[in-house]
């Protein structure tokens, strides 16, 4: 479709972050949009209208700068952008392409200073559907300032696997306005160059090819768009093999008060962890653009936020080969505490030359208002914040020669800012003859028992002490004098030059900092530091079996199974008992199975036993230990892994028919349903095997939110006030507590944690979780994976089929003609829930005919199926409802967020799976 668009030229150099385009004046016509896309759109929706409130407009000489957010519908195409009075030619939009929910710019030149310009943003989709248009007004104004900015410094290229993150210090000048990144041969996510307002200081270009030299240049720019000379910086992306992310950081929390928030977290112990990313959504203030911070960071101070507002901050953690974790995320409102007080400064701030780094030291502020939070500490445009309780910076990365200016603030849990204490140091390269050098080394190797740490130490004079501690003060002195320090032993005593100390570990948690310090006879005091995160306990996933077959002829059972993906599992170790349909025997003697061995035949099984239990623990080379994964293999009947408390039930193609008793409307005539196998509960998810991984939701429209005696408590009862939602979380959570596939994904993610809108909930250090309170349309589109061998709930197909014992025709209510029975309903329930599996008729059996309970009455169950609308399907009738309610044929269905006090569900997982 050509002249779609009657534009002046523009020049991309912005990608689809950040549209930057310079318009020169020349007319011409350009292809906006490929013709296909718009011949015949079937969707005629527009796109949410461009927020006025994200759009600035920075006038310059000649000059306007648009910057905007762009809306975040998935099909978001770009920004069609007109203004008045025409200029320079320009009488047709111009577009801008872009992403959804990201930042866009774009400058326009050649416009006429005094002039008032009003420019129109219209948000366009992949149909080209048109929002409704966002205006701004700037005029350029005349500015007599030519002189361009300085140089931004420290231009750095960290490279990764088709990666590589550029980091540099913005120029001091105060209208310094922003930055633009090129790449001399427009590679990867740089095509275009990019344009970055201040302060960001970080830019990720991906999409690069491992093994080419790129050459970066990053130019600053002042408000009135002079521009600086270029600093340039090159990288190779290499292939590290690695592409495993980081574990996410964890305990992350957010105070957020009066126009500032601040942000902790604690970061993964791996030794390729290298830092962490921080953005906010909304992106605003000091995270106007996703910041990084190297691996010493745990906390960050924000600024700029709006009172009443909502942000969602989130912190990635990212590798040394640049893979970046999930993230997790915490959405908090600013709230006014009232309290605008600065807090204290620190006092006796000192600055240490460390060669090439400087030491800062300081007193801890006076905390009389109890809300101090953490320090700020700030040199040229870098910041760095320190948690309270810590009272020493140690700053890297300098430049010997070069004097830098540290400030230190305090910082309270409102945001406020105490006034900067102020120290100058000059880094030089330090004279071991003069000055006392400890170098720091640890083995590499993974260990769960202990690993050594070596200090060799350079000084004029003899050694008369050394002592260590993890997380002791980077003040010499201090730590030597801190009665809780260890003392490092002197590896000969001929030599003080080399001494030594152990660090045992229980757990993970002996990873971390140390610090060691030293003193000499004449007086020389000195401290320095290593990060140890070499230990290691984390045990192997558990193995999987494939097949387990028992030959009758051959007296053997012959099993198959998976390895665990951990690249140091080591072996596994087998044991067996058998059953004779009361008791199992004791268990055998393991035999172990190095990596690799992937079957093994058992030889002289017993045919007259029920089942062998076969218990497979897995074990890494450091001999962690895995979880236990027992496997049943039936010998007198087909072989199967029925896990405890369910049912195995055959699955089969079924056809409907009108002569079904009792009728069905699923089974209907002329369709044909195939049923898989399943194990399925033999009872309804009760309150103890709920809370276990969920908590209950509040739900003020239906009454009280958790079970009371009024509708039966206890651990034995059914849980109910349980959503379709609530009941899609506690599924995945237990497949995931159980090693097992979930079934259940939002957006590919089967983590429940990490799903947009869950609810959780911290008791007695235990997290639990539950769904969405309204309906959502993001829930509703959740995906059911038909392989997965988790925990999930009945289709409406199986739901019936099971309550059908599985046959066509049989009883009207699931195990018996009559209602009392088998079930809980109006009648007989005294107006509460029963206990599971609990008789319904003094000496008769409540079960169907295959030993499940309560698929007659007792509560609501929830199926998977979608009916009208968003609703969702619920069988098998309550103990308040009426007796038709709880045939094996009747149809109910509810919003998947109603959480009532007659509904529950049961769980089933796909034996084929396994």
């Amino acid at each position: 479709m050509k002249n779609l668009v009657k534009s002046v030229s523009c020049v991309l150099v912005g990608m689809a972050v950040f549209g930057f385009f310079s318009c020169k004046g020349e007319t011409e016509y350009v292809d906006r949009i490929v013709e296909k896309e718009v011949e015949k759109p079937s969707d005629t929706t527009p796109p949410a209208q461009i927020n006025a409130e994200t759009v600035t407009a920075t006038a310059g000489n000649n000059t306007v700068l648009l910057s905007w957010t762009n809306p975040s519908d998935e099909d978001f195409y770009g920004t069609e952008i007109s203004f008045a009075p025409e200029s320079s030619g320009v009488t047709q939009p111009v577009i801008v392409k872009g992403s959804q929910a990201q930042k866009s710019s774009v400058i326009f030149n050649g416009l006429a200073n005094g002039t008032e310009y009003t420019f129109t943003l219209v948000a366009l989709d992949k149909s080209l559907n048109r929002a409704s248009g966002t205006t701004k007004t700037a005029t350029p104004v005349s500015n007599a300032d030519s002189t361009p900015p300085a140089k931004v410094t420290e231009l750095v290229a960290t490279e990764g696997n088709g990666k590589i993150i550029l980091a540099w210090t913005n120029p001091a000048d105060e209208d310094f306005f922003g930055v633009r990144i090129s790449e001399k041969s427009n590679g990867g996510t740089l095509s275009n160059a990019v344009f970055l307002q201040n302060p960001a200081n970080t830019f990720t270009v991906s999409e690069l090819a491992n093994g080419t030299a790129y050459e970066f240049s990053v130019i600053a720019l002042d408000k009135a768009l002079n521009e600086s000379g270029a600093v340039t910086a090159s990288g190779t992306p290499v292939d590290s093999a690695d592409e495993t992310p980081p574990e996410n950081v964890t305990e992350l929390t957010v105070v957020a008060n009066d126009g500032n928030a601040v942000i902790s977290w604690k970061n993964p112990t791996e030794t390729d962890f290298a830092g962490v990313e921080v953005n906010a959504n909304p992106a605003v203030g000091t995270l106007f653009y996703p910041l990084l911070l190297r691996k010493e960071a745990n906390t960050l101070s924000v600024s700029g936020l709006t009172v009443g507002e909502s942000y969602e901050f989130m912190v990635k953690a990212y590798d040394q080969s640049l893979n970046f974790a999930s993230g997790i995320s915490k959405t908090v409102t600013v709230g006014d505490t009232g309290d605008h007080t600065p807090p204290h400064i620190v006092a006796n701030l000192r600055a240490t030359n460390k060669g090439g780094a400087v030491l800062l030291t300081w007193e801890e502020a006076n905390d009389t208002d109890g809300d101090l939070l953490c320090y700020e500490v700030t040199y040229e445009s870098v910041a760095i914040t320190v948690s309270k309780g810590t009272n020493y910076c140690y700053v890297t990365n300098l430049t010997n020669g070069t004097e830098y200016t540290f400030t230190v603030k305090s910082v309270d849990t409102s945001g406020n800012k105490s006034e900067g204490v102020t120290t100058k140091e000059t880094p030089v390269a330090i004279d071991a003859g003069d000055t006392m050098k400890i170098e720091l080394s640890a083995p590499e190797a993974l260990s769960n028992t202990s690993t050594p740490v070596t200090a060799k130490i350079t000084s004029a004079s003899k050694i008369k002490k050394v002592v260590y501690k993890k997380n002791g003060s980077m003040n010499a002195a201090e730590l030597l004098a801190d009665s809780e320090a260890n003392k490092a032993t002197q590896k000969e005593a001929s030599d003080d030059s080399e001494w030594t100390f152990d660090i045992t570990a229980t757990d993970e948690s002996a990873n971390g900092t140390y610090t060691v310090a030293a003193i000499d006879e004449a007086g020389r005091e000195e401290a320095e530091q290593i990060t140890i995160n070499n230990f290691d306990f984390t045990p192997p996933a558990k193995v999987k079996v494939t097949n387990a077959v028992y030959s009758s002829d051959l007296s053997a059972i012959i099993l198959n199974w998976t390895e665990p993906g951990d690249s140091d599992y080591d072996h596994v170790d087998i044991s067996f008992t058998s059953n004779n349909g009361t008791s199992d025997s004791t268990a055998s003697e393991a035999v172990s199975l190095a990596k690799g061995t992937t079957n093994k035949t058992f030889s002289s099984i017993d045919g007259t036993k029920a089942y062998y239990t076969y218990t497979f623990v897995t074990y890494d080379a450091l001999g962690n230990k895995g979880k236990a994964y027992a496997y049943k293999v039936s010998v007198k009947t087909s072989v199967s892994n029925i896990p405890e408390g369910f049912v195995e039930v055959s699955g089969k193609t079924i056809t409907g028919s009108e002569t079904w008793t009792p009728t069905s409307e699923v089974f209907v005539s002329g369709r044909s349903l195939t049923i898989p196998d399943l194990y399925v509960c033999d009872h309804e998810v009760t309150q103890a095997e709920y809370e276990k991984y969920c908590k209950y939701g509040s739900s003020s429209q239906y009454g009280s939110s958790s079970p009371s005696s009024i509708y039966g408590a206890g651990d034995n009862y059914p849980a109910y006030y349980v959503s379709w939602y609530d009941a899609i979380v506690y599924c995945n959570l237990r497949s995931i507590d159980e090693d097992l596939t979930p079934a259940y994904a939002i957006n590919g993610e089967t983590d429940p944690t990490k799903w947009t809108d869950i609810v959780s909930t911290t008791t007695d250090g235990l997290t639990k979780y539950c769904g969405t309170a309204s309906t959502n349309d993001t829930w509703d589109g959740m995906t059911f994976d038909e392989d997965a061998d988790g925990y999930r709930l009945p289709t409406e197909a199986e739901w019936e089929y099971i309550a059908r014992e599985g046959k066509t025709s049989g009883t009207t209510y699931s195990g018996s003609n009559t209602i009392g029975d088998v079930a809980w309903y109006k009648e007989n329930s005294g107006s509460k829930t029963h206990e599971v599996k609990s008789d319904k008729v003094t000496g008769t059996d409540s079960e169907n005919a295959l030993g499940i309970y309560d698929m007659s009455g007792n509560v609501w169950e929830w199926c998977w199926d979608q009916s009208l609308f968003s609703s969702r399907v619920q069988r098998g009738g309550s103990w308040d409802g009426k007796a038709d309610y709880c045939t094996v044929s009747f149809r109910n269905y509810m919003h998947p967020s109603y959480r009532m006090y007659n509904v529950g569900f049961r769980v089933v997982r796909s034996s084929s799976a396994n």
